[in-house]
């Protein structure tokens, strides 16, 4: 046990304790930054498997029903996208919206709905598709035309690098 002397306290001044608070406080904002686009790339991949999760199911639901499905992908220019899963003629099976910031990235050359169908054979019309979040960020979706998967073919920076 340590022994103090008289008219000494084992405690800290008030200019330690801010002092170190100054500290965290400055490690804090050189931190949190790197967080907060953590976060955004999280949720674009999130979308992306989300968006390849449909795409297997509408293989599934093609192989086992013995009808053609679709997934129809939709840019509004109010900047909500979305996708849905529907069935041969085009009827929604159920609806998709991507999250505020992310969007597809190439729908402002579309000149009309994208459409990727799924046939009963297991196959699919194939193509591809790029997700964008607000920070440039994208990610390349393929689906293959024979195998009828989908998959993350990469992630791509701002300005279409690696």
């Amino acid at each position: 046990m340590p022994i103090l002397l008289p008219g000494k306290s084992g405690g800290f001044t008030l200019f330690e304790i801010i002092v170190v608070l100054v500290i965290l406080g400055a490690a804090t904002a050189i931190v949190a930054p790197s967080f907060v686009g953590g976060l955004s790339g999280i949720q674009m991949e999130t979308t992306t498997r989300d968006l390849i999760t449909c795409m297997r199911r509408a293989r599934s639901d093609a192989v086992a029903q013995q009808k053609t499905f679709r997934i129809v992908l939709k840019a509004n220019p109010d900047g909500k996208s979305r996708y849905i899963l529907a069935d041969e003629f085009q009827k929604p099976v159920k609806s998709y919206e991507l999250p505020q910031g992310i969007t597809f990235a190439d729908s402002e050359n579309w000149d009309q709905d994208k459409i990727f169908s799924f046939y009963a054979n297991g196959r699919s019309s194939g193509g591809e598709v790029l997700i964008r979040n607000k920070s440039g960020r994208k990610i390349l979706v393929e689906l293959d035309p024979i195998t009828g998967f989908g998959k993350m073919a990469r992630k791509l920076g701002e300005g279409g690098r690696r």
